[in-house]
């Protein structure tokens, strides 16, 4: 059976995209079943119920900052 796929492309710092193909070449897998194995981790993993309602707020938009560049996000975690 032929599956449908779809191609996501992000930009990493050279040193991490080495430290992800590292680690996939331990486990033996492709850099991509790493990926998906990450997200399917994520996706099962039990959260607190503080941090269920802060998903959900964020899905839905809600009480969510928006920053032009990392140093404001930066600044705004220090405070």
């Amino acid at each position: 059976m032929h599956h449908r796929t779809g191609r996501i492309t992000i930009d990493v710092p050279v040193a991490k995209r080495k430290e992800i193909k590292t680690h996939a070449s331990i486990m033996d897998i492709s850099m991509k079943d790493l990926m998906l194995l990450g997200y399917e981790y994520l996706i099962h993993k039990k959260f607190n119920k503080e941090t269920e309602k802060a998903i959900k707020q964020t899905i839905a938009g809600k009480n969510v900052k928006k920053f032009n560049d990392i140093r404001e996000l930066l600044e705004d975690l220090e405070k």
